[in-house]
């Protein structure tokens, strides 16, 4: 009896919570995405001149199950505007899906590494690589039973550290705005 009462608490405690309904609908989810622009904040190279984005490309992938956080990996690279370099970034994320019914809705985190690319890159930085954080908030909006399309907004912090001071580190802190698909299966 006391078995039967338990087991009729947890189900409602899940229905109630939503998850149910998360684990009725999808066992996996599996989101590609794609940057489509990344904004510099306060960039500045040795001279003094403001530092700003030309482009970006590269791919987020991002996978979870009902009731786990999702682990994600994401690789792009942004043209820097009036010099051959470019700001390659490779981070981990770990996010988790909120099962709201009409919307699809993620947060996340995630760390890696960034550098700068280019031929003369040994003369003004330390190290090849600096480290890289963010923040993301992911809307996506269900198109199908088991597909959506999403926005998402990524606030991303990069630090590269300079050769000769800390006043040389460059800091390529700034936004990054990706849209992509996400398959439920």
């Amino acid at each position: 009896m006391a078995i039967k009462k338990i087991t009729i608490i947890i189900a409602a405690l899940m229905f109630l919570s939503g998850i149910s309904s998360t684990l009725y609908a999808e066992f996996l989810s599996l989101s590609v995405g794609v940057p489509v622009q990344h904004t510099f904040d306060d960039a500045k190279n040795s001279n003094g001149t403001k530092i700003e984005s030309d482009g970006v490309s590269g791919l987020l992938i991002h996978a979870s199950i009902p009731l786990f956080p999702g682990l994600g990996y994401e690789s792009y690279e942004t043209g820097i505007k009036d010099d051959d370099a470019k700001l390659v970034t490779e981070m981990y994320d770990i996010f988790y899906l909120f099962p709201i019914p009409v919307i699809n809705f993620t947060a996340g985190v995630g760390m890696g590494k960034a550098k700068v690319d280019c031929d003369t890159c040994a003369d003004y930085f330390k190290s090849e690589f600096g480290n890289t954080s963010q923040y993301y908030l992911q809307l996506g909006v269900p198109i199908l039973p088991l597909f959506d399309i999403h926005l998402s907004y990524h606030a991303v912090t990069t630090k590269i550290k300079g050769k000769n001071s800390s006043s040389d580190d460059v800091d390529f802190s700034g936004n990054l705005m990706a849209l992509g698909v996400q398959f439920t299966f």
